[in-house]
């Protein structure tokens, strides 16, 4: 049996196949004994996506007080929110239960009226990174195991980096880069993999000292050049010599250089023949950048997976439906950012749990039903202790609740995202004016004036000429205007690098990054060599050239 629906935000028509029913079989709750049905989604699969992203803030970060010990904090969170703040130390301690604010189900409300209340009195964890588990990284979110780490969102086990975000993991003194695993002294890469000293790398593994390359592997001294194996000294696609690649390297220094080398490599891999998806080592799977996945369906960016859809940012993960940024886990539907878990329904941000519902921010937990910031505890629900036989008789009345009041099977809904849209991740996949923001329900923020001075100085052309005092200055961005500065760890590191101070701040410098990604959607195309129809994320309307894996191959060998 297949389905057409329409969708209940956007109007969309979007199909539910043989396979989603399935699954919302098997994730459907046992409770004893009796099985409650999990509903079939009313939202698209984009519009059920951005629900998950709204309540996710990753880059920006405010100065603030924590609400228990006082002290001054990094959060993501501004003073006067609706709810406490409390610092990592504070929000972990053992004498910090959120049971204390446990309420009482009231059957004559509808469960997401109550939860909002729960919402607004537990108190929320400034930042999503364990302070125990970094050092010297204060300024860094859903990140651990991070050293000497500097505004580096969505990192791991990573040294020396800055400006980094989205799934980097084992670098050492990398900056501005997005998707890169085990990098070192790179710049500006985005979906990198391996390599080394090498600048504005796009899809390449293994490189060395290279600047500008689109999906090249194992190349040395090499720029301006796309789908290139094992090949040194090369520019532009053409052999070059030693002293015509350093001459060219050189003079990267400069700003303006830098920018029209960013900008020529734009329009110059337009040329390039591409392959129709990344998708390495996987069966019957569907979507981009996947890697020993089996039976994985419009997904993207995830590896070593089986019987996933609709997935993003994720690893190790099994029987999963609607997921964001999790690893890890098995039968997780509707959540984000859920680790090492196991039967994990309507869940934002949780690691290491076993059968939560409808509950955010929990930690080393089991058998939770509509909690907020609860760890090491089980059997609650709206965060109140309950026993087991309790437990049990109560949620299956709250489903049953929550399917006549049409809310069991919808994620949390937007009114109760702590974010306003632009600055949730929401923004970054799916942006939105702010007149249409806020047509939709969605929060907004304003820009604060006091983010948008005068520069104080004139920035030298060239990194050679910037001295120590840049680290005093104020800048402005010359996309968008907002201040930012350049902190000495940074500095060294350009001087370090032969590579000019930026003239963008973080975020248009990120923005510029996300946008060399192809979009994370599926079009039906064909081979323009062979005609073999494919599922590829290259928008028929685009210039490129997409071949099949095996054209692909050809091509390239």
């Amino acid at each position: 049996m297949q389905e057409t629906r329409v969708c209940k935000n956007c109007a969309q028509n979007f199909e539910i196949t043989d396979e989603d029913f399935a699954f919302y079989r098997k994730i459907s709750p046992i409770i004893n004994g009796k099985t409650y049905a999990m509903p079939a989604p009313t939202h698209c699969p984009d519009c059920r996506q951005i629900r998950r992203l709204c309540r996710r803030n990753e880059r920006i970060l405010y100065s603030r007080n924590c609400d228990s010990c006082k002290k001054k904090i990094i959060s993501i969170y501004p003073e006067n929110t609706e709810f406490p703040v409390y610092c990592g130390h504070c929000w972990w301690n053992d004498s910090f239960d959120s049971r204390k604010h446990g309420m009482d189900f009231d059957f004559n409300r509808p469960f997401f009226e109550q939860f909002k209340i729960l919402e607004k009195t537990v108190p929320r964890m400034t930042l999503y990174s364990q302070e125990q588990n970094n050092t010297n990284s204060e300024y860094t979110n859903h990140s651990d195991w991070n050293k000497n780490c500097y505004m580096c969102m969505n990192s791991a086990h990573c040294e020396d980096c800055y400006y980094c975000t989205n799934f980097n993991i084992y670098n050492k003194n990398c900056v501005d880069c997005l998707a890169m695993q085990h990098d070192e002294l790179c710049y500006n890469c985005v979906s990198t993999k391996g390599c080394y000293a090498s600048i504005g790398l796009l899809d390449c593994e293994n490189c060395v000292e290279s600047a500008f390359l689109y999906n090249c592997i194992g190349c040395e001294n090499c720029f301006m050049s796309y789908n290139l194996r094992h090949k040194k000294y090369y520019i532009r696609n053409k052999q070059a010599t030693k002293e015509e690649y350093e001459k060219i390297r050189t003079e990267l220094s400069d700003a303006k250089n830098m920018e029209n080398a960013r900008k020529e490599f734009i329009e110059f891999i337009k040329t390039a023949e591409r392959k129709y998806c990344t998708i390495l080592n996987c069966e019957i799977s569907t979507g981009d950048h996947l890697i020993s996945c089996k039976n994985t369906k419009n997904s993207f960016y995830g590896f070593k997976c089986k019987d996933i859809k609709f997935a993003y940012d994720f690893g190790e993960m099994k029987d999963c439906y609607d997921i964001y940024e999790p690893w890890q886990g098995e039968l997780q539907y509707e959540s984000y950012g859920v680790n090492e878990s196991y039967g994990m329904r309507f869940v934002s941000v949780a690691w290491r749990n076993n059968d939560l519902t409808y509950c955010d921010s929990c930690f080393n937990a089991q058998y939770l039903f509509g909690c907020e910031g609860i760890h090491n505890q089980k059997y609650c629900i709206l965060n109140k202790q309950y026993t087991k036989e309790e437990y049990e008789e109560l949620t299956g009345k709250i489903i049953e609740h929550m399917l006549k009041t049409n809310e069991y099977g919808e994620f949390f809904p937007i009114n109760l995202t702590p974010f306003p849209y632009n600055e949730s991740v929401a923004q970054e996949y799916y942006p939105l004016t702010r007149e249409q923001a806020v047509s939709k329900g969605f929060k907004w923020r304003e820009k604060d004036a006091r983010e948008y001075q005068k520069q104080t100085c004139v920035l030298p052309t060239d990194i050679k000429s910037t001295l120590s005092t840049i680290t005093n200055e104020l800048l402005a961005c010359e996309k968008c205007g907002k201040n930012y500065k350049i902190v000495p760890q940074e500095l060294k590191y350009y001087k370090k690098m032969n590579l000019p101070i930026p003239r963008k701040c973080f975020d248009c410098r990120h923005m510029e990054r996300m946008s060399l990604r192809n979009p994370r959607q599926l079009w039906a195309r064909k081979c323009d060599k062979c005609s073999t129809s494919l599922e590829s994320s290259y928008s028929p309307n685009r210039p490129e050239k997409i071949y099949c894996e095996k054209c692909f191959v050809d091509f390239i060998e």
